[in-house]
């Protein structure tokens, strides 16, 4: 995963750098970008020791414990406290899905749809966080869930069922088969 991620880093660093040389930012914002993205690189043992666990609370037990880049550690645990539990519970279950399963790019929007349905419904904390963020800028959203100890596994789990049939994107059938997209009347 590791040689995944430094290779698709590679590809974006040498977009950003020939995107910042056409805009005449030079030689010196490249570099900038290509040190932040090396930084990135040189904490990877600590993000897989510290976001490789089961759970959200054990998520949580080893950005506390690390002692290998505690700064970095604590900013990491602060936006983890600062995000909905409900939300950080739900990722974290459609990463290890994602990659017990080895789902495809189609697959993981596919699943996204899924998932989307859920949070713009109301089921997760969507509203909320935009509520506190953006509405009112108090910063101080109510999750329906204080911690990630008090969301409910089962919770979690229905949130990988689609709420109606109708609502799931088959992304693949739709790319499968794109002379049927095209052949369709348009209405005005």
């Amino acid at each position: 995963a590791a040689a995944d991620l430094a290779h698709v880093n590679n590809i974006l660093t040498s977009i950003q750098t020939a995107a910042a040389a056409q805009q005449g930012t030079g030689a010196a914002a490249a570099a900038v970008q290509q040190q932040q993205a090396d930084s990135l690189f040189a904490k990877l043992p600590v993000i897989d020791r510290c976001f490789g666990k089961a759970s959200v609370p054990q998520i949580v037990a080893a950005l506390q414990a690390e002692t290998a880049e505690p700064a970095w550690c604590r900013e990491a645990l602060q936006q983890l406290q600062r995000g909905s539990p409900l939300s950080a519970a739900v990722t974290l279950e459609y990463y290890k899905r994602s990659r017990a399963a080895g789902l495809s790019a189609v697959d993981c929007l596919e699943l996204d749809s899924v998932l989307c349905g859920h949070f713009t419904a109301g089921d997760g904390d969507f509203a909320e966080g935009v509520r506190a963020r953006l509405i009112d800028k108090d910063d101080k959203p109510n999750w329906k869930h204080g911690t990630a100890e008090q969301v409910p596994g089962e919770l979690v789990q229905q949130f990988f069922k689609p709420r109606r049939q109708q609502d799931v994107i088959k992304l693949r059938d739709a790319l499968a088969r794109p002379w049927q997209q095209a052949a369709k009347p348009s209405r005005l």
